[in-house]
């Protein structure tokens, strides 16, 4: 495989952890004057973002210098031990705005959630790398309640932009596996079944409109509509070049919460405008083409499987979050993985890309074709 590919997925990782950092710095809240000290310096959110990048780079060499092929052998134990901590969370997680997703470890949260994301598609990977072990639509029962289980877990929190990433993993995971195209148009006519009982009878009030509300936001009873269009206003207020560095409104009438967070797409476009913005979109696009590509050139199903599954989750919640952003998808509180703030989010990233650099780095003999066997 050719080793520029390498390159192709490493470095727009790089520079959209770099934009993040200098979005962060301009968007986040001021750090209260009471504070003095070590103890102000690591309360500004962009020093801990450079922080928590040390820490994923140094999670990324690490990855890096396992053959992946042997996470094989760990996968179960990875996956009940990633379940075993999103329900002790039900003890011991802190609670923050409504929800209880987070170990609090003294300055520092850490959201299990998240590196569940990972585990899952090793787990789906490990499970459906056989093509004899998704032949029959009764095969896919397995996978399907290994997904279920985090799935539900998840939701329970709540954290349903989370719970939902889960599905379409799952999705195209069995559809590359190489599984009869009748198991597929059987599992999306289940899906249409089931959909609609999961909305109106399990879903929340809040969690229907996050869904649906981004086609009307002004009819939204909640701060849903409000944090919506004033993202939509802020956007297009960025025009053709930005503001400029530091020069968004976060505090006057154009004031987005969470805009270092899950609406640090918003602080760019305000900011950088149409060209920073879409500059943004292009290196996504090249880092996750540069992923599938490595795939293409991986014979071995287990790597190659894991590629799919890890882009396919990052892929959606990067653009679920960006249309989030400009109302083309609903609010589901996902960060935009390597730009916004926060450590989980950003290790298991690095983690996710470490894994797919390995894979081709790592390439293992194989009598295989492009089709699973």
């Amino acid at each position: 495989m050719p080793r520029s590919l390498n390159s192709v997925v490493i470095i727009p990782m790089l520079l959209l952890t770099l934009i993040g950092i200098i979005a962060i710095w301009s968007a986040a809240p001021d750090v209260s004057d009471k504070l003095t000290g070590l103890s102000r310096i690591f309360a500004n959110q962009a020093v801990k973002q450079i922080a928590f990048t040390l820490v994923a780079l140094l999670a990324f060499g690490i990855i890096l210098l396992v053959n992946y092929y042997k996470l094989k052998d760990y996968t179960y134990a990875l996956y009940i031990g990633l379940l075993v901590l999103i329900l002790l969370l039900i003890a011991w997680g802190r609670v923050s705005h409504g929800a209880r997703r987070w170990f609090q470890l003294g300055p520092f949260a850490l959201q299990p959630s998240e590196f569940m994301k990972i585990v899952l598609v090793l787990m789906l990977a490990r499970i459906m790398m056989h093509k004899r072990n998704v032949e029959r639509f009764r095969d896919l029962f397995v996978p399907l309640i290994v997904t279920l289980i985090p799935f539900g877990l998840v939701f329970l929190q709540p954290s349903l932009g989370t719970a939902l990433l889960f599905l379409p993993t799952f999705v195209v995971m069995v559809f590359v596996s190489g599984t009869p195209a009748r198991n597929i148009i059987i599992m999306f006519v289940v899906i249409a079944i089931i959909a609609p009982i999961g909305y109106f009878f399990v879903l929340k009030d809040y969690q229907r409109y996050r869904l649906l509300g981004f086609l009307t936001p002004s009819t939204i009873p909640s701060s849903e509509g409000f944090q919506l269009i004033q993202s939509k206003v802020a956007v297009g207020s960025g025009s053709i070049i930005g503001r400029g560095w530091g020069e968004g409104d976060s505090s006057g009438s154009l004031f987005v919460p969470e805009r270092h967070n899950d609406f640090i797409f918003t602080t760019i476009s305000e900011e950088w405008g149409f060209v920073g913005s879409s500059l943004v979109i292009v290196l996504y696009l090249i880092m996750y083409l540069g992923a599938v590509f490595i795939a293409y050139n991986t014979r071995e199903p287990f790597g190659r499987l894991a590629i799919l599954g890890l882009v396919t989750y990052l892929t959606a919640q990067t653009f679920i979050n960006i249309g989030m952003t400009i109302g083309f998808a609903p609010i589901t509180g996902l960060p935009m993985p390597f730009v916004s703030y926060g450590g989980s989010s950003l290790l298991s990233s690095y983690i996710a890309m470490g894994l797919i650099v390995n894979i081709g780095v790592n390439q293992l003999p194989s009598f295989a074709s492009r089709d699973f066997e």
